[in-house]
């Protein structure tokens, strides 16, 4: 567990990035030297492509979202886009669910048995996979409730928010995550 998560410097809706105290448990490779790095390929590169993928379907949900939201309802249109963010973010739901599990399950406490001095970074990710999980839940609530009879702009309104704020706090924690994890993966896990 992370001592004063809950605090505006740690939690991960309001965080600007690591503290001091938590950089200088962690390994000084430059983010510029990453990938020309020589274990580069050795999982880093495959981390930093999961990162990629997760925060562009992200993106793609928030702009799909703020484009459906600007539609009259009632069109074909609208009706398509909705079943296509029904789709794109039942993906990415489960996308993010899956990533976080196999880190909590088998990277994270790998992490810190080979690199015991990253165990309070780890723990901080830790708790930014709870946040994210109750963040996932609320938009995944959303996504079940679209249908195209059914739905409506507050509907859309809610799903919104909750979409921008879960790519606020995914962009967040993935830029953390790799300051964290993707030195020490270098090092060689």
């Amino acid at each position: 567990m992370f001592a004063n998560y809950d605090s505006p410097e740690h939690h991960l809706a309001q965080r600007p990035g690591l503290t001091a105290e938590l950089r200088k448990l962690l390994f000084d490779t430059p983010k510029e030297e990453w990938g020309s790095h020589n274990n580069y390929w050795r999982g880093a590169e495959m981390w930093q492509g999961i990162h990629r993928s997760l925060l562009h379907e992200s993106g793609l949900f928030v702009g799909g979202l703020e484009k459906l939201a600007d539609l009259p309802k009632g069109e074909m249109e609208a009706a398509l886009l909705l079943n296509d963010m029904r789709h794109l973010g039942g993906h990415l739901i489960g996308h993010a669910h899956v990533h976080h599990h196999v880190e909590d399950d088998h990277y994270f406490p790998r992490f810190k048995e080979v690199f015991p001095q990253l165990g309070r970074p780890i723990d901080l990710l830790d708790c930014d996979h709870r946040v994210l999980e109750e963040t996932l839940d609320a938009v995944e609530g959303h996504v079940r409730a679209f249908q195209a009879e059914k739905t409506d702009k507050d509907r859309i309104g809610a799903a919104l928010l909750d979409a921008k704020k879960l790519d606020r706090i995914l962009n967040r924690h993935l830029a953390d995550e790799e300051d964290i994890v993707i030195p020490a993966l270098l090092k060689g896990l």
